[in-house]
């Protein structure tokens, strides 16, 4: 039986602002050090890196795992009253379909929302979008 190889998902780049300091190049020399094969960058409402990343990641031989993570929209928020904190996902591209949907939705979360709130979704965007992604 072969060992399980740990495979980190959810690290942060300098594209989340304030949020994320981990250069793709150290992490990418960690982990060849560390013999991980493959490694995941979700940044916070944006794609804004994942390119350049994914880019740095495959010069140096490492698999990249591509995502981000989104606000999810709060429909139940006007009766509860009060302001909460978004509930949020985490979306893994998969495939080219998936990646194309990820598009979409981060798009969305941008363009389809008052420019007076931050940028989130809904789940029935994500259900018509889903296809090659993992949450």
């Amino acid at each position: 039986m072969s060992a399980v190889t740990y495979i980190p998902i959810g690290l942060s780049s300098p594209f989340t602002l304030l949020g994320g300091l981990c250069d793709p190049s150290d992490v990418a020399q960690w982990c060849l050090e560390q013999g991980v094969p493959a490694v995941g960058f979700m940044d916070q409402d944006n794609l804004f890196g994942a390119v350049q990343i994914t880019q740095k990641l495959k010069d140096k031989g490492v698999q990249p795992l591509v995502g981000m993570t989104l606000a999810l929209k709060r429909a139940d928020l006007p009766e509860r009253g009060g302001w909460y904190p978004p509930d949020r996902i985490c979306l893994i591209v998969q495939n080219q379909t998936g990646w194309l949907n990820l598009l979409k939705i981060a798009s969305a979360a941008y363009l389809d929302i008052p420019p007076d709130q931050p940028p989130q979704v809904g789940w029935e965007l994500i259900a018509r979008h889903h296809e090659g992604l993992l949450l």
